[in-house]
């Protein structure tokens, strides 16, 4: 009986060191992300839930179209542009105008820059 608290113990501090180990790995991933544009746009997109509606690499939507190659087809200035305000590129676009601050749009446009 006595060797039961000890096992307790025991898996409590590896408990403790897993949550540890993970907040770590999370704080360097964002770090990453923070430092480079690309993973950051990356994150921009999942977070604006830009695939509900655009595909990469055919995951993701339909309706706006496969982003998979865009770094090749657009330059970044027509696509922060068209980002900011879709209908004044293409007045028949169905894609709302970007919601986010200036920091997010410039990194949203490197990752699609990254799409080749």
């Amino acid at each position: 009986m006595k060797a039961e608290p000890k096992i307790q113990a025991i898996s409590l501090m590896g408990l403790v060191g897993i949550a540890a180990l993970s907040l770590a790995l999370a704080a360097v991933t964002w770090s990453q992300a923070e430092s480079d544009p690309v993973s950051k746009g990356s994150q921009v997109y999942q977070g604006k839930k830009c695939a509900l509606c655009h595909s990469i690499q055919g995951k993701g939507g339909k309706a706006g179209g496969d982003l998979s190659h865009v770094g090749t087809k657009r330059d970044a200035q027509w696509l922060e542009t068209f980002m900011k305000d879709p209908k004044a590129v293409k007045p028949e676009a169905k894609m709302p105008a970007f919601k986010g601050n200036d920091d997010e749009l410039k990194a949203l446009v490197a990752y699609m820059m990254s799409l080749k």
